[in-house]
Order: C-alpha cells, then structure tokens, then sequence
C-alpha cells in the first residue's frame, strides 16, 4: 500500500514554503474529519483526492493505493 501525493508548483498561490503548508494543513484536517475511527484501506476507495490553493484551484493529488 503507498501513500502518493503531487503538487504543482509555480501558480500565483502556490510559491512560497507557507503556501504549500497552508494547502497540505488544509488537506490533513479534512482528511481527519471526513475519514475519523476508518482504517487506512478506505481512503483507497477514491483514487484522487483534490488539494486546493488558498484561491480553491486544484495544485495536485493524494490518494492511497492498495
């Protein structure tokens, strides 16, 4: 099982250090509500999971492959 994750780099909010760690918080905190008590081989059920910038355009992917 991997655990993959892309972000583009380069848009307008999406160049600095603190710009990446907003969007991957942003994404850690929903990916602890929406998927609380479940095991880690559901999260595979989605192939991609959208990471947004601070503007809410999509700058990549996670997901969980079995």
């Amino acid at each position: 099982m991997k655990f993959k994750l892309e972000i583009e780099l380069g848009n307008d909010a999406m160049r600095t250090g603190e710009a990446v760690a907003a969007a991957l918080t942003k994404q850690a905190e929903q990916l602890a509500t929406w998927y609380r008590g479940s095991l880690v081989t559901e999260l595979a059920v989605r192939e991609k999971h959208k990471i947004r910038d601070v503007n809410g355009n999509t700058v990549g992917y996670w997901g969980v492959r079995l």
